[in-house]
């Protein structure tokens, strides 16, 4: 497969790290109720969605004049151009994208992907959150 020309591969940032799916996956649809497709991606159903991003650990100082560390995170939307069924994974689960793709439009930022895999190893994520357990 090709990838379009709008869209630009990831590499070794953020996008191909552990992520938590926040929402299930949802069917993207036409206007009929039938499932999108695409030139770009033959043979493969479109689902969207919601993951977040840690990027690291903020300080924030509260009223009272104490400060707390807390995880820095970013939530997205990848729309994932699967094989057939929808990926089964739960809200919760950390995941990681398979072949990561960014294209922007009209001033819009947007992610693609080719599915979802096990974070079987969540690299420096726990080191991360202080050592607590992901």
């Amino acid at each position: 497969m090709n990838i379009p020309n709008y869209l630009t591969p990831v590499g070794a940032d953020g996008l191909s790290g552990a992520l938590e799916l926040i929402k299930a996956p949802v069917l993207k649809t036409d206007e009929n109720g039938a499932p999108k497709t695409s030139k770009s991606f033959p043979g493969r159903t479109p689902y969207t969605v919601s993951l977040e991003l840690i990027r690291g650990i903020r300080t924030k100082r509260l009223p009272n004049g104490e400060s707390i560390e807390l995880p820095d995170t970013q939530q997205f939307n990848a729309t994932l151009w699967m094989e057939g069924v929808a990926p089964d994974y739960q809200v919760g689960d950390y995941v990681a994208l398979d072949t990561p793709m960014v294209g922007a439009f009209n001033g819009s930022i947007f992610v693609n992907a080719l599915g979802l895999n096990d974070a079987a190893t969540v690299d420096g994520l726990e080191e991360m959150l202080g050592g607590s357990d992901v």
